[in-house]
Formats: structure tokens, C-alpha cells, sequence
């Protein structure tokens, strides 16, 4: 799982960052950070990234946005589920559905 962390300055983006990490650990997942300061920007966003898999079968990832909202009330917190893999796997069968997909369409 990966955690985007964005604010307007460096010290609010360390303290962000000490704050998700604990409460990944409290909740027990792995989490690679990533800090970005932008000074143009007037709140502080923490963005959890997982996979289909992550948000389907585990609560932990929940969890942890959860916490997150609790301990960092001033910040937006999201979740972005990447299903990209999933396009790729499906693609030839999509393509292979379409003339079925425009049959039902037609009926």
C-alpha cells in the first residue's frame, strides 16, 4: 500500500507521515510513503493507494483511513483503488464480448 502525503509545508508534511505510519502499524499493514510539499495548496491530503485485492479482502486499509480522518481531523483522507492489472488480464476478453455486448443493446 502505498501513502501519498501532500501539504503546504515540510513540518506538516513530517508530522502527517509519523502519524501514518504509526497508525499503519497499529492496524498492522505495510505502507510505503510518500511526502510532497506544495506551497500553493490550503489543506493538508493523505491518500491511501491499494489494490483491488487490498480493498476487497482486507479491512485493514479501512482501517487505517479511519484512523487517519480520526487522528488527522484538518486533513482530506482518500482512497484510491488501483484496478489497472485488472484491464490488462480482461482486455482480449472484452474485446472478444463487444459484438454480444451490442446484441443485448439491440434487443
Amino acid at each position: 500500500m502505498k501513502c501519498l502525503i501532500e501539504s503546504a509545508d515540510y513540518k506538516t508534511a513530517k508530522q502527517l507521515e509519523s502519524i501514518a505510519m504509526q497508525c499503519a502499524m497499529d492496524v498492522r499493514v505495510k505502507v510505503e510513503t510518500k511526502t510532497t510539499v506544495r506551497s500553493k495548496i490550503q489543506s493538508n491530503f493523505i491518500t491511501l493507494q491499494i489494490n483491488v485485492d487490498e480493498a476487497l479482502g482486507d479491512s485493514q486499509s479501512w482501517c487505517l483511513a479511519c484512523r487517519l480522518s480520526c487522528f488527522c481531523p484538518a486533513a482530506r483522507i482518500s482512497i484510491i483503488i488501483s484496478a489497472q492489472s485488472l484491464f490488462q488480464q480482461t482486455a482480449p476478453q472484452i474485446l472478444n464480448q463487444q459484438s454480444d455486448n451490442k446484441k443485448a443493446i439491440r434487443c
